[in-house]
């Protein structure tokens, strides 16, 4: 059940505790001061304002329209000096404001035009991700304890950063670098910069290209040779007798066996081959990237890091390289082991 808020705190005006309620905001709502709010979910309707002061959030949930971008007559919200602790904050606000508000163990995947942090604010244990048109962080503190905090949320046109420090904190830098023009009281020192595009450069291109080309010869040259002393027996008189005869293809891919353990060897051989030419496909696909890069940085344009947008499927394969590398790794040593044990003439 969704009760309006407004009709509830009408209703009960000398209550100061809210607990485990589902309330509707569709007009202005102004909670009196120093009300607390228990396991509570807001969902906020088209030409909404919430404008809370000195009030107290446990465990609550702001939930916004689920339409992507529609910005016109979404609601607002409003923060200042509250506390909110255990709270979540999820889909499409026009305006989000917190304004020296202390927020312990905060969780942010919203959509908003504008995203303001500001007036000596204190974020504790967070992950703040999502996305908004402007930011405004002034005066603002994100801190952490035990995991670091997680701060990724994408900015679209601009960025403005004052006096704000991320300690013990998970950042990713490219925003920031790319869309807040004043960087010098920005302080990033004690986070750890999760840059996926640097990364990746390193790993897959320059001279990782010839490393991985040179790793792929080699995975492919136990496969060769086994196939070329195949073919040199196939041709002698001894498999001429009344020895059982495979194809080439059945002796690559199941090594001989029969049943399950056939079954086996084939997704090994086969999670090794799609190693290899994932890793292939991630090392020429990074290097034009690379590429682009190096125009943009030779044409004297000011922005030329990578976008997140363009590497994304990159980032996606590489967590499927991630689990292959250590199957890829056992079996090419098997691989290997079989290879070195062929028995050739001893010419």
């Amino acid at each position: 059940m969704i009760i309006n808020l407004g009709q509830h705190l009408a209703k009960n005006p000398t209550d100061v505790v809210f607990k485990d309620i589902n309330f509707d905001i569709t007009s202005q709502v102004r909670p009196k001061q120093k009300v607390e709010f228990k396991n509570c979910r807001f969902y906020f309707r088209k030409s909404s304002n919430f404008i809370a002061k000195f009030v107290f959030f446990t465990n609550c949930k702001f939930i916004g329209k689920e339409e992507l971008y529609d910005y016109a007559n979404i609601a607002n919200i409003d923060f200042k000096e509250c506390v909110l602790d255990d709270c979540r904050l999820s889909n499409t606000i026009n305006f989000i404001t917190f304004d020296n508000c202390s927020l312990n163990n905060f969780k942010d995947s919203s959509i908003s035009s504008y995203y303001f942090l500001n007036n000596k604010s204190y974020v504790y244990n967070f992950t703040i991700i999502g996305e908004c048109d402007h930011l405004d962080l002034s005066a603002t503190v994100f801190n952490s304890d035990k995991a670091r905090g997680i701060w990724d949320k994408k900015v679209v046109i601009n960025a403005t950063c004052k006096k704000t420090i991320f300690d013990n904190s998970e950042v990713n830098p490219f925003y920031f670098a790319t869309k807040c023009d004043d960087k010098t009281s920005l302080d990033l020192s004690s986070a750890r910069l999760t840059d996926d595009w640097s990364r990746l450069r390193k790993n897959y291109s320059g001279l990782s290209l010839l490393v991985v080309l040179l790793l792929s010869i080699l995975f492919f040259l136990p496969i060769i040779t086994k196939s070329y002393f195949l073919m040199l027996a196939s041709k002698t008189e001894i498999l001429a007798m009344n020895v059982q005869k495979v194809t080439l293809g059945e002796a690559l891919f199941f090594g001989g066996n029969e049943g399950f353990n056939a079954f086996i060897y084939f997704l090994f051989t086969l999670a090794l081959i799609v190693y290899n030419c994932l890793r292939i496909w991630m090392t020429l696909s990074i290097a034009k990237l690379r590429e682009e890069e190096k125009f943009l940085s030779d044409s004297n344009f000011k922005l030329v890091s990578i976008h997140p947008d363009k590497y994304k499927n990159q980032l996606r394969i590489e967590k499927i390289l991630k689990v292959l590398f250590w199957v890829s790794i056992f079996y090419s040593v098997l691989k290997l082991k079989d290879t070195l044990l062929i028995q050739i003439p001893n010419i």
